[in-house]
């Protein structure tokens, strides 16, 4: 795991350009660093040591190609057999397959990963399948730079540092970003499963290697729960490193017990606990249950300290989790660090492949006529905004924008509806799938992808997800939508699963984080006091001076859109 960063038509850009760049991104890689010129492309890599942990950081390479990793390849060893390679890092087979396979070697690679290679005059920039590691390139005339994390490629020559319009407007709507929306003009990401390729004359083009939508058409399998299983306990296996501590974070709930199950030992685990939630009480009844001990990590409260530093560590506005969720997942990466802990498991992406959102119960309800709210969807909404939801849900479920995602967030706030969710996803779809597909294309990648892998490497810490494995994606996304609902309990397959593995062992109903959304009053003047003077990156000044008696959420959003521009652009990082 690491950050990567450099360019093409760069011969003229000056070296202490890519320190710069190289700076931005230490804290994904705090074990070394390495720039390579290679003709006209430069590669470099600020290295996490978790492969092959006694080796430098280096820009790998075989025959006329060289690359650059962020991510792990876990079925390294194995491709290791078909080509000749040198050093233990995982990122060595990259190069190799390349050169002997060309572009269907990228197939082949297990895990998370983003990947820059060249042969010294192309640039190939290519995302992993579910998009687990960012990437992001600009291109400027005849050349172009790339970075893991957008706040490297504020220091390549010629930013302007201008914020698109758009994009900045669809935040204000919707409190979120999609993972395709960067807020900065002339900046692009790479989507999930996909390649592009920039030649020496600045010219682009794209191609998905790999598409979430084709993975519906395979057979349905014949004993899911089994099989699910199975597919479990090999994605957990795959993802325990050989060579550094790893620790679980463990929640009580059902996804990070099923991990602790499939792992079968667990050397530490690690529960978040906030006050008065009860959260090390549950993890403390799960971890009897897996035969392990589980360490208490308290929450510190949330600050004003804590907010721009999550935004700068997500570099994109986000106002639903930016004030209490992110900070908690910054302190707990410091957490980890402090301790020699370079890898973490998570239960991420469980939720959206198996159907265990509060929202995606209500979807199924008013589906299948139930006029009952979900028990799970009373419980978190709070009975005024489920019945809020659930009226807006019955009158617009079926148009093809918003989804109950959206609707819940839009209820909860007190907020209009968003107008682009499920743009381009088939309405033919059974409702389950279709909501398998949203999750995973659209609700992972706003929130908690970027949460796990911008925050935890924030503190050169690895989140490793398990459940996003692509070959448990492909199995869930091929089951009977019918296997995947219950009216009775959520995420009927993973609880039928618990019951098999753990017997003794009731899972919880499902706890989200609950910290606050927004500030109190107090903060959120005294950011509103701070964001009135200047200078401006987005709003301005006088917008702040006006805004005392404006409605809150309205205050936090510009605030949450300035504070963003402010922190990648000001801070000397």
């Amino acid at each position: 795991m690491c950050g990567i960063f450099g360019g093409i038509g760069v011969e003229d850009v000056s070296a202490p350009v890519f320190s710069a760049m190289a700076r931005r991104l230490a804290h994904r890689g705090p074990d070394g660093a390495v720039v390579e010129r290679l003709g006209q492309v430069v590669l470099g890599l600020t290295r996490l040591a978790i492969v092959g942990t006694h080796e430098p950081a280096v820009v790998q390479r075989a025959g006329r190609i060289s690359a650059v990793m962020n991510g792990e390849v876990y079925n390294h060893r194995a491709l290791r057999r078909h080509v000749a390679v040198r050093g233990a890092s995982d990122a060595a087979v990259v190069p190799a397959l390349f050169e002997a396979e060309g572009r269907a070697f990228v197939d082949r690679l297990e895990g998370p990963f983003a990947l820059a290679l060249s042969d010294g005059r192309r640039l190939h920039l290519v995302r992993d399948r579910l998009g687990k590691k960012p990437l992001y390139f600009r291109v400027q005339g005849r050349r172009a730079f790339f970075a893991s994390e957008q706040k490297a490629l504020v220091v390549t020559p010629g930013f302007d540092g201008v914020v698109d319009e758009g994009v900045a407007g669809a935040f204000l709507a919707r409190g979120y970003l999609r993972d395709d929306e960067v807020l900065w003009r002339g900046l692009s990401a790479v989507a999930p499963g996909e390649w592009v390729t920039i030649d020496e004359r600045g010219r682009v083009t794209r191609r998905r290697w790999w598409r979430l939508e084709d993975q519906v058409n395979a057979a349905q399998p014949r004993r899911l729960v089994p099989e699910v299983g199975r597919a479990l306990e090999a994605a957990v296996t795959a993802r325990i490193p050989d060579e550094v501590p790893w620790a679980l974070l463990l929640s009580g709930g059902l996804d990070s017990t099923l991990l602790g199950a499939a792992a079968g030992t667990v050397p530490r685990a690690v529960v978040m606990e906030r006050p008065g939630a009860g959260d090390a009480r549950r993890a403390k009844t799960a971890a009897r249950a897996l035969g392990c001990h589980v360490e208490t990590m308290r929450l510190p409260a949330p600050s004003l300290e804590g907010l721009e530093r999550a935004l700068y560590s997500l570099e994109q506005p986000e106002a639903y989790a930016s004030w209490s969720m992110a900070p908690a997942v910054l302190a707990l990466g410091d957490w980890l660090r402090a301790r020699g802990l370079k890898v973490a498991l998570l239960g991420e992406g469980a939720d959206e492949l198996f159907l265990g959102y509060a929202w995606d119960g209500l979807e199924a309800a008013l589906e299948r006529g139930d006029g009952r709210v979900p028990e799970d969807a009373a419980r978190l909404l709070g009975p005024r905004a489920a019945y809020v939801g659930l009226a807006r849900a019955r009158a617009r479920l079926f148009t093809p924008t918003p989804r109950a995602r959206d609707v819940w967030l839009a209820a909860a706030g007190g907020l209009e509806l968003s107008e682009d969710v499920e743009a381009g996803l088939s309405r033919r779809l059974p409702g389950a799938r279709r909501r398998q597909l949203v999750g995973l294309g659209h609700d992972l990648l706003t929130l908690p992808i970027p949460h796990a892998d911008r925050l935890l490497m924030a503190s050169g810490v690895e989140p490793r997800m398990p459940f996003l494995d692509h070959r448990l994606v492909a199995l869930a996304l091929s089951a009977s939508p019918a296997a995947l609902e219950s009216p009775r309990e959520d995420k009927p397959v993973l609880r039928a699963l618990a019951r098999r593995w753990l017997p003794g062992f009731r899972p919880p109903p499902k706890r989200g984080f609950s910290g606050d959304t927004m500030p109190g009053p107090d903060a959120l003047e005294a950011l509103r006091v701070r964001l009135s003077r200047g200078p401006a990156r987005v709003v301005e000044p006088a917008f702040f001076r006006r805004a005392r008696r404006a409605p809150p959420q309205h205050l936090w959003r510009h605030a949450v859109l300035e504070l963003t521009a402010r922190t990648l652009l000001d801070a000397d990082r």
